[in-house]
């Protein structure tokens, strides 16, 4: 949201990990690990239907590559931004005495030698221009969908991040927060509906690189970096019960997408805990 190629750089300096050393950071006082080595994603949550997700696009795209990549760790819906050393949410811990922003989370994961999954390094340039394209453009849409449509801020999305506080912290905190993402948005030179028309464009061409019915992106057998931003920003428009919905109808329209959407959250997080069945997708 900042400029059109920010997202872009940002990716391929984690992909290519050349933020070494890492930026580590005492843990917060209020983060409590239960184990000593512990590793700990503190991110804003639970999804909109009060399940293991998160109603946050960021938060979750890392719930589902940590998930994805295998790790052992557990997830702290903290909601409290202030919380993490650099003010943003997530953040992981490693125990009890180190945690790390979400933008050096990669860099971790390989210093770790954690098996990520990958594709074939020809198709990693593809890879990263479609998760460039999917955190700018839908990010943007999204954005304007949860905070910039009054209908759908006043049932949801205020509540999500800021219902926690205590009146009138959670009114002054929502509209602080509403002003960030306007702000923000004013930065594009398109309105909402354009924004929602590029975002679907994208989704369009997106859904063509989904293969067999049983596989991810570029038909891998594990879900990648790519399947985790995309799982992030379509399950909670997918599964929120907005007012003003027409962004959701859309995208549900675009073949394969609410399909794959549905196949990996019965495949990868707990069914017993919210039901694929019982979410509104």
């Amino acid at each position: 949201m900042a400029t059109p190629l920010a997202p872009l750089r940002g990716l391929l300096s984690q992909l290519s990990f050349t933020n070494f050393p890492l930026k580590r950071y005492d843990v917060p006082p209020g983060a409590t690990p239960s184990a000593a080595q512990q590793w700990t994603l503190y991110c804003y949550g639970p999804g909109f239907n009060d399940d293991v997700t998160s109603f946050d696009p960021q938060s979750l795209k890392w719930i589902a590559y940590l998930t994805f990549a295998k790790v052992d760790f557990r997830i702290e819906h903290c909601n409290e931004p202030l919380m993490s050393p650099n003010g943003q949410l997530p953040y992981l811990t490693l125990g009890r005495k180190q945690c790390v922003a979400a933008d050096d989370i990669l860099a971790l994961l390989s210093e770790e030698a954690v098996a990520l999954p990958t594709v074939a390094p020809e198709v990693t340039p593809r890879m990263t221009a479609l998760i460039a394209l999917v955190e700018n453009t839908v990010g943007d849409a999204v954005a304007h969908y949860l905070w910039c449509e009054s209908d759908n801020y006043q049932a949801l999305t205020s509540a999500a991040y800021t219902g926690h506080y205590p009146w009138p912290v959670n009114r002054f905190q929502a509209c602080t927060l509403r002003r960030e993402h306007t702000r923000a948005l004013t930065l594009q030179p398109m309105t909402g509906p354009e924004l929602y028309r590029a975002a679907l464009d994208a989704l369009r061409a997106l859904s063509d690189h989904l293969g067999d019915a049983d596989k991810y992106f570029f038909d891998t057998e594990t879900p990648t970096l790519l399947d985790a931003v995309v799982f992030a920003y379509l399950f909670p428009i997918l599964s929120a019960p907005m007012p003003q919905a027409h962004f959701r109808a859309q995208i549900k329209e675009i073949p394969r997408l609410e399909p794959y959407v549905r196949r990996v959250w019965a495949t990868w997080f707990d069914p017993s805990r919210s039901p694929v069945a019982e979410l509104e997708l």
